[in-house]
C-alpha cells in the first residue's frame, strides 16, 4: 500500500498591540512598564469563524458590528460603551467576552518590560523597548507556528503614528 501525505498549506496571522509608551527620557511613574502583546490565529480559523463571533458579540451587546473595541473607552465606559454604566450590561458584556476568548483557538504571546528597571541595568545603553519586545515576540511567535505547522505568517500591527510605523518596519526587516 502506498500513502501519500501531502503538506496543505497553512498560514497564520498575528495581531499586535501594545499598552503604555516605549520611551525611556520621561517614565510615568504611575505606569513604568512597557508591553507589546500578539495573539496568534490559523488563519483559515480567524476568517471563518472568530471573525463572526465576535461581530455576533458586537451586535449582542453595542448594535454595532463594526464597533472598535479600544480597552480604554471600555473601562472608562466611554463614547460608544457609555451603556457599560450600567452594572447589569456591563456584567453580561464581560460574561460573554469571557466565554468567547475561553473557547477560541488562539495563542498569545506578550513582553512586559519594567522600563525603570531596564535603565538600571543598561544605562544610557538601554535599547528601546519596543526592539527588544518586538524582538522576543517574533522568535517566540516563529516557534509557536513552526509548532503548528504554519508555513507562513502575516503580521499585521496597530498603527501607532507614521513615525513609529516606519520605526517598526524598519526594526522587524533588522529582526528578520
Amino acid at each position: 500500500m502506498n500513502i501519500k501525505t501531502e503538506l496543505k498549506d497553512k498560514t497564520c496571522v498575528l495581531f499586535l498591540d501594545e499598552s503604555g509608551h516605549h520611551g525611556l527620557k520621561k517614565i510615568n511613574q504611575e505606569f513604568p512598564i512597557f508591553l507589546l502583546a500578539c495573539c496568534i490565529f490559523e488563519e483559515a480559523y480567524y476568517e471563518e469563524l472568530f471573525i463572526n463571533k465576535v461581530k455576533e458579540l458586537k451586535i449582542k451587546h453595542f448594535n454595532d458590528p463594526d464597533i472598535i473595541f479600544h480597552s480604554r473607552d471600555i473601562r472608562k465606559w466611554q463614547n460608544q460603551f457609555k451603556c457599560l454604566g450600567d452594572i447589569n450590561k456591563r456584567s453580561d458584556f464581560y460574561k460573554d467576552l469571557d466565554n468567547l476568548i475561553k473557547n477560541s483557538h488562539f495563542k498569545i504571546i506578550a513582553s512586559a518590560i519594567n522600563k525603570d528597571k531596564l535603565i538600571q541595568l543598561y544605562g544610557p545603553r538601554a535599547d528601546n523597548p519596543y526592539n527588544i519586545s518586538l524582538s522576543f515576540i517574533l522568535e517566540r511567535s516563529i516557534f509557536y507556528t513552526d509548532n503548528i505547522g504554519c508555513n507562513s505568517i502575516g503580521i499585521i500591527a496597530e498603527s501607532r503614528g507614521k513615525k513609529e510605523d516606519n520605526h517598526l518596519f524598519t526594526q522587524y526587516q533588522l529582526i528578520l
